[in-house]
């Protein structure tokens, strides 16, 4: 079939025309859309170079380009030109995305994708450049080569790309500068975990029998606190010698009982945060990602979640941590202090501080529900996966084990709409009781 220049191509066999048209004739030269090598050695960086500089030159075209052919989109062809059908070895496009990456950036450079078709018993490569749009950036190269340096901008002047002038600039820095409203905001959240998650279970309980276990510990070692004997390994120094080297307890069993009496209050005040803070140590966290599924940049999206019910949410650290380290210190233990070598715990005022764990750039709001706002973050036309969120961990009881819907919320800066969905969560797996991370404590 005739190859038709009004649209992108969908379908392998619309790929082929395109690439009959340029192998024919039909499509007579290079243009400000389209460009072709007859072959490349893509494992050498001088051909990457060139890839990449066609690249930057592709995105740097004015948006006015996007009523051009293929609806603004432009093509390199590597592999193929007009009556010649070359071909070029054929590589896994992750690695050829590295590669690429490493002159344009990652997240930062322009859109671009491979694609791979087979044509006269030889692969061709096709990289596509997204069309570009007001708001863009100017696109530059993040690593230089042998014909080119690192921030050397180019544009495309007809059918070839060149290094930005004066006047390229200007018009660059206009279209950069303009952030045209969209009408509509085309992305989707999901989830990228598959496994159901854990629920927990917390015994009101748990919290009298923790802290008679802590404090009658702390008052039974206190009660068999003496000063150091004048014995091994001591034996051959002075009574007062030693005595010299300790400071005595100036406090009497019923004051240090009055302070373990207001250490157990301040654990009380403080346990369901620590022991949310504990579980939530070993829960597993969900991982958020968003996809765009228009042609459009995204600019400043911000993603709300919302869980309705009994549900926190709670920001913690990686690896698991003892209950002990989200209270408040203890009293200092009873007995005498070695003055030079002391390594012992400083004596602990009777005002204690929770411990703060920061949310990071999460803002978490817990009050039965809870609410999860993201920071703003910018999505490239047609991106998938964009990961939003893996470190916040969803508490949920285990008398609500099950499903759980998750309602989420997305604006963007440039967009005058939101959209919103609900994600169920499967909460079927292991129930974590307080009672096990408590047992070695």
């Amino acid at each position: 079939m005739p190859f038709n220049p009004n649209r992108k191509p969908a379908k392998p066999s619309e790929w082929r025309d395109l690439l009959d048209a340029v192998f024919t004739g039909e499509i007579s030269g290079e243009t400000d859309w389209i460009e072709w090598k007859s072959s490349l050695d893509l494992g050498k960086s001088s051909s990457l170079e060139k890839i990449s500089k066609t690249i930057v030159g592709f995105a740097n075209r004015p948006p006015s380009t996007a009523n051009s052919p293929l609806g603004g989109v432009a093509l390199m062809v590597i592999g193929l030109e007009n009556g010649s059908a070359a071909g070029v070895d054929l590589i896994d496009n992750a690695v050829l995305e590295d590669k690429i990456d490493i002159y344009l950036g990652k997240s930062a450079g322009p859109s671009w994708e491979p694609r791979w078709v087979r044509y006269e018993d030889v692969h061709v490569l096709i990289i596509e450049v997204a069309p570009t749009s007001q708001g863009d950036p100017i696109f530059s190269l993040q690593q230089g080569g042998q014909n080119t340096s690192a921030g050397q901008v180019f544009v495309r002047r007809g059918s070839r790309t060149v290094p930005a002038m004066p006047e390229d600039f200007r018009a660059l820095a206009v279209r950069a500068s303009s952030k045209p409203r969209v009408e509509s905001l085309d992305v989707s959240l999901r989830v990228q975990t598959s496994t159901p998650f854990e629920t927990y279970s917390i015994d009101p309980e748990q919290i009298e029998q923790y802290i008679s276990r802590v404090t009658s510990r702390m008052l039974r070692e206190a009660e068999e606190a003496e000063l150091p004997k004048t014995k091994t390994p001591f034996n051959s120094i002075s009574v007062a010698a030693v005595e010299a080297m300790f400071t005595p307890e100036s406090r009497t069993i019923q004051e240090f009982q009055e302070e373990l009496n207001d250490y157990g209050d301040e654990i009380r005040r403080v346990f369901q945060e620590a022991a949310f803070q504990c579980v939530g140590s070993v829960l597993t966290p969900p991982t958020f990602v968003i996809d765009n599924l228009g042609s459009s940049v995204y600019k400043d999206v911000q993603i709300t979640i919302r869980v309705e019910g009994t549900a926190t949410a709670v920001d913690v650290e990686n690896e698991q941590s003892h209950f002990m380290s989200f209270l408040p210190k203890p009293p200092r233990k009873f007995g005498a202090t070695q003055n030079k070598y002391s390594i012992g715990i400083s004596p602990f005022p009777h005002s204690f501080d929770v411990p703060v764990h920061n949310f990071g750039r999460r803002n978490i709001q817990n009050g039965g529900s809870f609410t999860l706002s993201l920071d703003e973050i910018e999505i490239r036309p047609k991106a998938s996966g964009v990961l939003v969120e893996d470190g916040t961990v969803f508490l949920i009881p285990a008398s609500r084990k099950g499903p759980l819907e998750v309602a989420w919320e997305a604006t963007a800066s440039n967009v005058d709409a939101h959209v919103s969905g609900i994600i169920t969560l499967d909460f079927t797996g292991e129930t974590y009781e307080l009672t096990q991370l408590l047992e070695n404590e």
